[in-house]
């Protein structure tokens, strides 16, 4: 038997925050578009955009605008924060 250390997957309610983690720097610099990830096909970029425009994604709060490239290495996202509503 071989036993595996490493430690258990994040709890539900906080992969569902992980956007609001990852896009809070961004609220620093409104008007600046930053890419903040790559994925591997189209399909999956462009869908994650239009989950964070439709709100099916927790972000934080304020006028954002999402954009998908294709890129070097992969789909990337692009996202700005435009602003406080």
């Amino acid at each position: 038997m071989t036993i595996e250390w490493r430690d258990p997957p994040l709890a539900e309610k906080h992969r569902k925050r992980v956007w609001v983690e990852r896009l809070a720097p961004l609220t620093e610099r409104p008007g600046v578009w930053a890419m903040v990830m790559t994925f591997p096909k189209a399909q999956t970029a462009h869908q994650t955009a239009s989950d964070l425009r439709k709100g099916l994604r927790e972000i934080p709060p304020g006028k954002w605008l999402f954009e998908t490239a294709n890129g070097k290495e992969g789909w990337e996202l692009f996202v700005m924060y435009v602003g406080a509503e």
